[in-house]
């Protein structure tokens, strides 16, 4: 049997090449040790990667302010949007245009703000002014 010296004195018994103070085995150990890790760091990236992902944001509550004669179910029944889906820019912007499209409004324009862990928005509509009454005054039939 042979021995081997390290770096410290010590005398090692020299009975194969996979001893700790020789280069080969600390090289073939790091090799090893880093494909059975691999796969447990991909599998681990991969099973937490949706969680990690950007969280949706939920409608929680739609209100509407502004509204004279035209009635709250009519422009909810016209809006896309509703309390519970996911909140979207895209599905937002169509019911604004679907609203003035309507042709009962001047404007139309969407306030939102955090609650209860989702988003309240806020439809604020300002209806075309209306003819009430018509009054003909000088002339005589």
């Amino acid at each position: 049997m042979c021995t081997l010296a390290s770096r410290n004195g010590h005398q090692w018994p020299y009975l194969n090449s996979f001893h700790p103070e020789l280069p080969l085995f600390r090289l073939t150990y790091h090799l090893v040790t880093a494909f059975l890790l691999l796969p447990l760091l991909i599998l681990t990236t991969a099973a937490l990667a949706p969680a990690i992902g950007p969280e949706k944001i939920v409608i929680r509550e739609i209100s509407i302010k502004g509204n004279q004669k035209i009635e709250e179910a009519t422009i909810r029944y016209k809006m896309k949007t509703k309390v519970g889906d996911e909140f979207s820019v895209e599905t937002l912007r169509e019911d604004v245009k679907t609203l003035y499209n309507m042709g009962y409004f001047d404007q139309v324009s969407v306030d939102g703000e955090g609650f209860e862990g989702g988003l309240m928005l806020t439809v604020l509509v300002q209806e075309k002014p209306y003819v009430k009454e018509i009054e003909i005054q000088g002339n005589k039939a």
